[in-house]
C-alpha cells in the first residue's frame, strides 16, 4: 500500500510537468491532444473524484452488494495466493492476521531455482479502534530485511484520518508528503492538503476541495496546486443528480487563462429501475460537446449485467470496438469474462477471464487468456480482481493465473434481544438511513445508537431523544465503505439489533 502511494505521489509531480507540454506535439489531431490531456489529469483525481471512469466496476460492485444480506457466521480471510506472470517468475502471497481477522502481515516470495526467495514485506500496526497507524515496508536485501517506506496515520475522535505522513528510509526515515484532510459533520470529506518535505520545512503542494449538497453528495471537487507563493487552480468536476438522486452528468474543467474552461463530460441514462443503461462521453471541441464514445449496459434476468458494449463516435456514426459478456455463479459473483473487439463487422474472441470458486463462495483461481492462433492461451498479464466470502471481499494482482487458499475466522453474529422496535429505511442505504422508532416505551429516554462493521468496531455512536412528536432520526452514512453493518439501539438495560447495508 505505501509503495501504491509512494508510486502515485511521484506520478502526480511527473504529470504537472507533463500537462505543460500536452499541447507542444502538432502532429496529433486536436481530439488526440484532448485525450492525453485528459488522461493526465485523471491521474490527478483523488479517490473519490476517480469515479468519473469507473461506471461498469460500481455496477458490479453494487451486484456483489446484493448478496450483503446473508447471515453468516463465518468470515474468510486470504492465507496464499501465488501469482503467474508472463514477464516474471511466479510470486507468492502470505496474509498473517490478529485474532479480530485484521491483516497484520503481507509477506511477499519470488521462485527462483525452484526456492522461494523473499522479496518484500508489509506490516500494519492498528490503534485501539483498530484504524490502520503505521504501515511499513520492508524489502529483503543481502539477506536481511531492509526499511523502504513507511505511512503513518491519525485519526480524529470520529475514526476519521487526520492526516496520512509517507517516509522513506535512507539510513535513517527521511519525510516525503503530508496529507492532511477535513471533513463535513456527517463525515463526507471536504479537503485534502499534501505539503512535501524540503529537508528543513513543510512546503504546499497540491490542495482539493469539496463542494457538497445538504446530503454531502458532491457537487464540486476542485484540484490545486502550489505555484509561486499561491494555489492556481488546475481541474474542476461538476456533477449534476437526477430527481432520483443519481448521477446524471459529470463534467471536467481546465483553469486556463484565469477562467474555467470545458474540457470532457459524461452523461449517464438509466431505466426504470435506476440501472445504468447507457454512458456518453463528450469533449468540448469548437464551442460545442463533440461525442467521444458510449458504453452500453444490459442485464440478464437476474438483473445483473450481461453485457457491456463500447463504441466510438467517427463523427458520423457510433462504431463497436468491444464486447464483455459476463457469466456468474451462485453466488451472483463473475464466472467468467469473454471481451471480443469489432472486426470486419462481426465480434472476435480477444479476451477471457474466468475464476473457479469453493463451496463457500471463495475464489480459487482466476485465470487470463488471449486468443491466439484458434485458440485460448496464456500469453498476457492482466490485473485479476477475485473475490472471496461471498463476494463481501476482494484483492487484486497482476499476472496471467493466481490461486488461492483461504483460512477460516468464526465470527459471532450479534445476539438480537428484542427489547425495543426499530425499523430502518431504505436499507440498502446510499449516503443516509432514517432510524423509526416504537416511542411508546421509550418517549423522552435517551436511546443510544451505534454502528459497527462486521468485525466488531464500532465506527460511529450517537444520542438520541425520542418523544411522541418525533421517532424518526435521520444518519448520515455519506463516509462509511460499501458493506455490511449492525446497527445497535440501546435504552436502558434493552437493545435491539438490525443489519444495514450500504450500497452505492
Amino acid at each position: 500500500m505505501v509503495n501504491r502511494i509512494l508510486r502515485k505521489l511521484t506520478l502526480t509531480i511527473l504529470i504537472f510537468c507533463l500537462i505543460s507540454q500536452v499541447f507542444a506535439q502538432t502532429n496529433l489531431s486536436e481530439k488526440e491532444l484532448m485525450k492525453q490531456k485528459l488522461e493526465r489529469l485523471l491521474q490527478l483525481l483523488p479517490e473519490e473524484a476517480a469515479k468519473f471512469r469507473s461506471s461498469l466496476d460500481m455496477i458490479l460492485a453494487k451486484q456483489r452488494q446484493e448478496l450483503a444480506s446473508r447471515d453468516e457466521i463465518t468470515y474468510y480471510l486470504l492465507d496464499t495466493a501465488v501469482v503467474y506472470s508472463v514477464a516474471d517468475n511466479p510470486c507468492r502471497y502470505t496474509y498473517t492476521y490478529d485474532e479480530d481477522g485484521y491483516n497484520i502481515i503481507t509477506l511477499i516470495k519470488k521462485n527462483q531455482n525452484n526456492q522461494w526467495i523473499n522479496v518484500s514485506f508489509e506490516n500494519i500496526d492498528y490503534d485501539e479502534f483498530k484504524n490502520p497507524e503505521i504501515v511499513t515496508t520492508k524489502i529483503w536485501e543481502n539477506n536481511a530485511w531492509v526499511n523502504e517506506s513507511r505511512l503513518s496515520n491519525s485519526y480524529f475522535s470520529n475514526n476519521l484520518v487526520e492526516q496520512a505522513v509517507v517516509e522513506v528510509w535512507e539510513d535513517e526515515w527521511v519525510l516525503v508528503s503530508r496529507d492532511s484532510f477535513n471533513y463535513f459533520p456527517g463525515g463526507a470529506i471536504a479537503s485534502q492538503h499534501r505539503e512535501t518535505w524540503d529537508g528543513e520545512e513543510w512546503i504546499n503542494f497540491s490542495n482539493i476541495v469539496y463542494i457538497r449538497d445538504e446530503n454531502e453528495l458532491p457537487l464540486e471537487i476542485i484540484s490545486q496546486i502550489w505555484n509561486g507563493g499561491s494555489w492556481e487552480n488546475t481541474s474542476r468536476l461538476k456533477y449534476s443528480y437526477t430527481n432520483a438522486g443519481v448521477n446524471d452528468s459529470t463534467y471536467m474543467m481546465l483553469w486556463e487563462e484565469n477562467a474555467w474552461r470545458d474540457l470532457y463530460l459524461i452523461h449517464n441514462e438509466y431505466d426504470n429501475e435506476l440501472k445504468l443503461t447507457a454512458v456518453t462521453d463528450f469533449f468540448w471541441m469548437n464551442e460545442s460537446w463533440s461525442a467521444d464514445k458510449k458504453e452500453i449496459y444490459t442485464y440478464n434476468e437476474a438483473g445483473y449485467l450481461g453485457v457491456f458494449i463500447e463504441q466510438e463516435w467517427n463523427e458520423e456514426s457510433w462504431l463497436n470496438r468491444f464486447q464483455s459478456t459476463y457469466t456468474y455463479n451462485e453466488w451472483g459473483n463473475e464466472q467468467s469474462v469473454l471481451v471480443e473487439n469489432w472486426q470486419d463487422n462481426l465480434w472476435a474472441n480477444y479476451t477471457l477471464i474466468s475464476w473457479a470458486f469453493d463451496v463457500n463462495g471463495n475464489a480459487l483461481e482466476g485465470m487470463v487468456y488471449s486468443w491466439q492462433d484458434g485458440s485460448w492461451q496464456h500469453t498476457q498479464d492482466a490485473l485479476l480482481n477475485v473475490y472471496f466470502d461471498l463476494g463481501q471481499n476482494s484483492e487484486q494482482f497482476f499476472g496471467y493465473s493466481v490461486e488461492l487458499a483461504y483460512k477460516s475466522l468464526i465470527v459471532s453474529t450479534p445476539e438480537n434481544r428484542e427489547g425495543m422496535e426499530f425499523s430502518i429505511f431504505p436499507n440498502p442505504a446510499s449516503s443516509r438511513f432514517y432510524l423509526s422508532v416504537d416511542q411508546v416505551d421509550h418517549s423522552g429516554s435517551p436511546i443510544a445508537i451505534a454502528i459497527a462493521d462486521l468485525k466488531g468496531r464500532v465506527i460511529m455512536h450517537n444520542i438520541f431523544y425520542s418523544s411522541p412528536a418525533v421517532t424518526q432520526f435521520e444518519i448520515n452514512t455519506s463516509h462509511l465503505s460499501n458493506g455490511v453493518y449492525f446497527v445497535t439501539l440501546r435504552s436502558g438495560a434493552t437493545y435491539s439489533i438490525r443489519k444495514m447495508i450500504v450500497n452505492r
